[in-house]
């Protein structure tokens, strides 16, 4: 490895460790969590240098992200958010395309669930979709719908699914709650969600360190438990593939989380800004 990727990677490490104490180690399990049922190793920034994940080019430089179906008012303006939020956490370009219809997805790749009765679209078919028709400058196309997901035989649902070969992913605002009755945490969910699945379309792993936004998660009670914010083993890899200056990224997490009302995230991400500042490393 070249000196000057050393010397890097040893500052991304110095300011990793700078904003650990912020930090809160992962909780135990209850009983149906992700890690109850789930056993992972998780993946360790080290790791993840060595893993060759997907990231952006000279010509691979965009994220796209598709709405499949119709979108009331209020979803499209969280879709919009997400958008914003996306561009920031990552620091790539970001691009709206135009919305296609439910009608890509055939009756081969619907059923109804079996509890709730409600449509659900097969989650690897949605996949394959966006994988034959990424735009050619894409470093990944993230899709969102209304209509519930299930990634198939032993499955109840998912809140989204993505694919490290590919890139690609998709989530479903359907069970991120009434955006008329509480728009703040139906935003918060519908964010969570995405950071979550972009971080998978680069290569990330579930966390099984700390409490964080790259935790897996089986439920909406364990999901609203879990912060926005990525720890300090996954912002490492953010960092270190994307080129990102950590504080200034804080700093514009921080004014979305502002201009959007999620005063808890706006909080932490001002207290990681002061704490990379403080470090001096960047």
């Amino acid at each position: 490895m070249p000196e000057r990727e050393i010397d890097i990677i040893a500052a991304i490490q110095s300011v990793g460790a700078a904003i650990a104490p912020l930090h809160r180690p992962i909780q135990p399990s209850h009983e149906g969590d992700w890690l109850s049922v789930h056993d992972e190793p998780g993946q360790t920034f080290l790791e993840y240098l060595a893993s060759d994940p997907v990231l952006p080019t000279r010509s691979r430089t965009t994220l796209y992200v598709q709405p499949i179906g119709n979108f009331q008012p209020l979803h499209s303006e969280a879709i919009a958010a997400t958008a914003d939020l996306l561009g920031r956490f990552y620091w790539v370009p970001v691009r709206m395309l135009d919305p296609i219809g439910t009608r890509i997805v055939p009756n081969r790749a619907r059923r109804r669930n079996p509890f709730t009765g409600h449509e659900q679209f097969l989650t690897g078919y949605i996949l394959d979709h966006l994988s034959m028709n990424k735009p050619a400058d894409a470093v990944a196309v993230l899709a969102l719908t209304t209509t519930d997901l299930w990634p198939g035989e032993g499955w109840n649902f998912l809140f989204g699914e993505a694919s490290f070969d590919d890139s690609v992913g998709v989530w479903s605002l359907n069970r991120m709650g009434d955006p008329d009755l509480d728009p703040t945490t139906f935003l918060r969910r519908t964010l969570k969600i995405a950071v979550h699945e972009t971080g998978h379309m680069f290569g990330i792993w579930h966390c099984t360190r700390f409490d964080c936004g790259m935790n897996g998660c089986n439920h909406q009670e364990e999901a609203d438990r879990q912060p926005m914010w990525f720890c300090p083993e996954e912002e490492m890899k953010i960092w270190w593939g994307f080129g990102i200056d950590p504080a200034e990224r804080y700093r514009q997490l921080a004014g979305f989380s502002e201009g959007h009302r999620l005063n808890h995230e706006a909080a932490f991400w001002r207290l990681s800004e002061q704490a990379v500042r403080n470090n001096g490393t960047f």
